[in-house]
C-alpha cells in the first residue's frame, strides 16, 4: 500500500487519517506544511519508506529511529528547525542501515 499526499489541505488530518493503516508501506508528504511528524507514523510497523522533501519541520523526530521497517528516508531540501538535532537523528538511521536522502 502507497500513498501520496501532497496537498496542505490533508495535513491537518493526517494523524487521524494514518494512524490506522498498519499495511502503508510508503507515504510521501512532498512539500508539506508540517511543523513536526504525527506520532502515530511511529504506530506503522509495516512503512518502508517516508518521503518528507521540500518541507520544514521544527525539529525530527527521534522515534524515527525506532520505525521497524524503515529502509529508506527522503529529506532532500527539507529544513529542520535544529539542524544539529537532525543530522544527529540521520546517523543514527543510517548506522541502522536505512537509506536517508538529504
Amino acid at each position: 500500500l502507497s500513498m501520496d499526499w501532497q496537498l496542505a489541505t490533508l495535513m491537518p488530518y493526517l494523524s487521524e487519517a494514518v494512524g490506522g493503516l498498519v499495511s502503508l508501506e510508503r507515504l510521501a508528504l512532498n512539500n508539506h506544511v508540517l511543523k513536526e511528524l504525527p506520532p502515530e507514523l511511529a504506530d506503522l510497523p509495516a512503512l518502508k519508506s517516508l518521503e518528507l522533501r521540500s518541507g520544514k519541520l521544527e525539529h525530527v523526530p527521534a522515534w524515527l529511529t525506532d520505525m521497524p521497517a524503515l529502509a529508506e528516508l527522503n529529506v532532500a531540501y527539507m529544513k529542520a528547525g535544529n539542524e544539529a538535532e537532525a543530522e544527529a537523528i540521520y546517523a543514527a538511521l543510517v548506522a541502522k542501515g536505512v537509506t536517508v536522502t538529504r
